[in-house]
């Protein structure tokens, strides 16, 4: 028994009957297959097979002429065969609802990777999400400036200060909360979304888990209780200054270690790693800025540096980190560290803080720059040891932030150096050529205004898939696309009009004539067509003394040398400075091929431009002061023979037809 493969064709009907009762069988069994499949489990499953139906009885093993059947390879049924084609559907699903839950599926842990998202699941690019982002940032900022300055400057928060840094705490506690039930793309592909509770939770554990948990751990909280300040913080006043540091205790040792616990505060800086995550997450919607950032970063960073070095000189620089043989000597007068000869080695108050924080950043950056005037240096040990780490960290970062900042520099604008060097390459050739002065200054003027890139930019296009490609065409060259006849596609045009719009701005190449440079003569040969893009070219005579009419942008001319015809026949020169766009002839060839119907239109408009300028000639020899635009308007009016008409002939010399309006 033979089995068919039916195919509908557009304008094709079936001439015998029994075969229309098949067809609508054979559907609704198939139909009936794919319920079947269905309720048992198979949703949403896409669906791609072919509808198997025989003959009807009687009508041999021929389909009937026509219908657009043929048979289907390697399938033979027994019995009914609709049964048969039902029940080959049924398994085709079955197999393909397979398929797709092996490919769609987590199967680690026992759990199923169901993507849906929960009522209380937040969206990432959420303008909640966007907000509580920037929340971030600010608080980030704040937590870089404050928490070095309190550790080194023993500046506890108290009052409404210390309430304010538990909210903060609470905030980043909330924080990693919403980072497990907000959405994260998907390792493979950023665009999409993973909603997947288990799949969050995993790639947050890898991920910044390990960092938030140890930079919310409440070390200040702690060190408050121990120290028996933790009340009384809360306090508007603070607390008394018998409690601070706990001197009256007798505890040395206690003392020294609570000098050192106090430097795990510095754990909350931890936190800065988040605005790595912020400027990765908000790297596209910041490009705008990116070179400003690119700069900005490289001083900021170097800022805050020197704020961390500043703050870590001035904490280790107390009589607190002193060894008994330093204390001794200083006692003796034979060593004077810098906070005894400028601050009497008292302990920082509010009237001298902000004098002793200058005195240390001026410490740093002294050091970081390697310049080292002297007057402040490190005396005691610690002092060394900090002078010792700054110097050598502070001069990798250093002369790192200056040699990125050389690059960035450097590479700020591609085209600005890829103009550089183009002009340098013609220097080049004029010194070899040895260029008569008038013939120097007009290629170099004419280079000069031209537009260098940095970068192949159709490489780049066509690297693009089609729809990016269009979308960035039609946004560079909207301002030719809707004046030019030959782009006459709006927002309704078919697929074919906008493909050839995109493939044929993706061959323009941009050329500028300064004001009146001839872009070209009659009689030379030529290779290029020119677009109009802005400015204005003037359409010569022979002699070229006399404008016989000026193009704007929009006009396009040239185009003979892609229809054959080699040779200018007429003489254009820019009249201000001018922007052109300059197709190949070899670059169009394989598009007027594909669209015969565009090289038609466009052929027939050259052709009738040559043939309006050799008729216009001839009516100036008898009339000189005529105008072209003056002829072209008596030509629209009526038809001057009986081959000429409105109809054949364009109102201006730019392409346009009479019933676009000139």
């Amino acid at each position: 028994m033979v089995s068919w493969v039916f195919k509908r064709r557009g304008n094709d009907s079936a001439a015998v009957a029994p075969w229309e009762d098949e067809l609508d069988n054979a559907e609704s069994r198939f139909v009936g297959g794919i319920s079947r499949s269905k309720s048992r489990g198979a949703k949403n499953t896409p669906l791609h097979m072919k509808t198997i139906v025989e003959p009807a009885e009687g009508l041999g093993a021929e389909p009937a002429e026509g219908l657009g059947v043929e048979p289907a390879e390697g399938l033979e049924t027994d019995g009914d065969p609709l049964n048969a084609a039902a029940d080959a559907a049924d398994n085709k699903m079955s197999q393909m609802e397979s398929m797709y839950r092996r490919s769609n599926s987590l199967f680690d842990s026992g759990l199923k990777f169901d993507n849906s998202k929960s009522s209380y699941q937040l969206d990432p690019n959420s303008s909640f999400k966007r907000g509580w982002d920037i929340a971030q940032a600010v608080i980030l900022v704040y937590i870089a400036l404050v928490v070095p300055f309190r550790v080194g400057y023993k500046q506890p928060a108290e009052g409404m200060v210390y309430g304010l840094d538990i909210l903060i705490d609470l905030y980043f506690y909330v924080d990693i909360a919403f980072n497990f039930i907000t959405g994260c793309p998907l390792d493979t592909d950023e665009d999409v979304i993973v909603y997947n509770s288990w799949m969050i939770a995993k790639t947050y554990a890898k991920s910044w888990l390990p960092i938030d948990v140890v930079a919310c751990l409440p070390i200040d909280v702690v060190l408050r209780v121990m120290e028996g300040r933790f009340m009384c913080s809360m306090n508007r006043d603070g607390c008394p200054p018998k409690l601070e540091g706990a001197e009256g205790s007798g505890a040395g040792q206690l003392l020294r270690l609570f000098k050192l616990l106090r430097l795990f505060r510095l754990i909350k800086l931890l936190r800065l790693f988040k605005i790595l995550r912020l400027l990765e997450k908000y790297q596209d919607d910041l490009f705008a800025y990116m070179h400003f950032l690119s700069v900005g970063k490289l001083i900021i960073i170097l800022l805050y540096m020197g704020h961390i070095f500043g703050c870590c000189f001035h904490y280790f620089s107390a009589e607190d980190w002193r060894t008994v043989e330093e204390n001794a000597q200083i006692r003796n007068g034979r060593l004077d560290p810098w906070l005894k000869v400028y601050f009497e080695d008292a302990e920082p108050t509010e009237g001298d803080v902000w004098d002793r924080y200058i005195a240390s950043m001026y410490w740093a950056f002294t050091t970081m720059t390697t310049v080292g005037y002297g007057d402040i240096s490190a005396t005691t040990r610690c002092e060394r040891v900090i002078a010792c780490f700054g110097m050598i960290v502070g001069g990798f970062v250093f002369s790192g932030i200056i040699g990125t900042m050389s690059d960035v520099m450097a590479n700020t604008d591609l085209s600005k150096k890829a103009h550089a060097h183009k002009i340098e390459s013609v220097s080049a050739f004029i010194r070899d050529a040895n260029l008569p002065k008038e013939c120097l200054k007009e290629a170099l003027a004419f280079f000069r205004k031209q537009d260098v890139k940095g970068y192949n930019q159709q490489g780049l296009l066509l690297e693009m898939p089609y729809h990016l490609r269009r979308k960035i065409l039609y946004h560079n060259y909207a301002h030719i696309i809707h004046k030019v006849p030959l782009f006459d596609v709006d927002g309704d045009g078919s697929l074919d009009d906008h493909v050839f719009v995109t493939e044929l701005c993706t061959r323009l190449k941009p050329v500028s004539y300064g004001s009146t440079q001839l872009i070209y003569q009659q009689g030379e040969i030529g290779r290029h067509m020119f677009i109009l893009g802005n400015g204005i070219v003037e359409l010569l005579d022979k002699s070229l003394h006399h404008i016989l009419t000026t193009l704007e942008s929009g006009a396009y001319f040239g185009e003979g040398c892609i229809l054959g015809d080699v040779r200018r026949n007429e003489n254009l020169r820019a009249q201000t400075f001018t922007e052109l766009c300059r197709l190949d002839a070899g670059d169009i060839d394989d598009l007027l091929e594909t669209y015969p119907h565009l090289h038609r239109a466009l052929h027939d408009a050259y052709h009738k431009r040559k043939v309006l300028l050799r008729r216009y000639e001839v009516a100036r020899a008898g009339d000189s002061e005529l105008t072209l635009t003056d002829f072209v308007g008596n030509m629209n009016k009526g038809p001057t023979s009986e081959d000429v008409t409105s109809e054949n002939l364009p109102v201006s010399w730019d392409g346009r037809h009479a019933s676009e309006g000139g």
